[in-house]
């Protein structure tokens, strides 16, 4: 009889350990990550105002979705946009959030081309209309982020 309890609870405590490693990882899987854009930013069909936005890959079911990214508000409430992208990837892994930005024309805002999650050399290229395309590769300039919650964004200079 203790040898079947003791077994009933290996077994369980194997179980919620398997159970448990999924949740786990989950937020890093989805890349979930909060940035504040200190002035306006492109993204393909739209605007987004200076402010806080949560961006996370499109979750579909129990597994994220690789090539679209999700773009909410800063608490995570309200959904402003669902991107398509491609993978993006860079020589170095850096340790923060890394972003490549195009230099806007005629007084644009900057429009965000790459967006890679901390210590990651894949992450995600967004796609603009093809008209964009050459104008935002020959302006593209990487910042890293260095704080999720401040609003500093700063040209990184070391070529990573």
């Amino acid at each position: 009889m203790n040898i079947r309890r003791f077994a009933g609870i290996i077994f369980g405590a194997i179980f919620a350990v398997v159970a448990f490693v999924p949740l786990a990882h989950a937020q890093e899987m989805n890349e979930g990550t909060r940035i504040t854009f200190s002035e306006p930013v492109r993204i393909p069909g739209q605007l987004l105002p200076a402010g806080s936005y949560y961006f996370e890959r499109a979750n579909h079911g129990n597994a994220p979705n690789l090539n679209q990214i999700q773009i909410y508000d800063a608490d995570h409430s309200h959904l402003i946009a669902t991107i398509e992208t491609v993978t993006a990837q860079r020589k170095h892994m850096t340790g923060g959030t890394m972003l490549t930005f195009a230099e806007g024309s005629n007084g644009e805002a900057l429009a965000l081309v790459d967006w890679f999650y901390p210590g990651m050399l894949n992450g995600h290229q967004f796609l603009y209309p093809r008209t964009e395309e050459r104008r935002i590769e020959a302006s593209k300039r990487e910042y890293m982020l260095i704080n999720n919650d401040g609003v500093k964004i700063v040209q990184n200079d070391n070529g990573d």
